[in-house]
């Protein structure tokens, strides 16, 4: 029996590197000289309103005491995921990626 294998993928070109912080991400392209990017690791919704503002839009409000922040991670841990998933969502749509969403991990690798 012959059988056939598909040649190896090609390794990815730009690989995004995030460092999940508790207070910011970091992020950056590896093999990048740039000093890397950072946005806050939190999400915040204004006082009486139900806008709710994701990482970097943050920083958008002042005085601060407009807001209620909430934050993803306690002692290094993510201790709300929901909250965690909005911070990335918002890191990636800053950064014009798009993943692609698929239930499949094969179609994924």
């Amino acid at each position: 029996e012959n059988i056939v294998t598909p040649p190896p993928a090609p390794p990815p070109t730009n690989i995004l590197l995030i460092d999940n912080g508790g207070d910011t991400l970091k992020f950056g392209f590896v093999g990048q000289q740039e000093k890397p990017n950072s946005i806050l690791n939190v999400t915040a919704r204004l006082r009486h309103q139900f806008t709710v503002l994701v990482g970097d839009e943050v920083q958008s409000v002042q005085p601060t005491q407009l807001i209620n922040t909430t934050r993803s991670l306690e002692r290094g841990c993510i201790t709300n995921l929901g909250n965690q998933v909005q911070v990335w969502k918002r890191l990636l749509e800053k950064m014009r990626i798009q993943v692609p969403l698929t239930t499949e991990a094969s179609e994924t690798f």
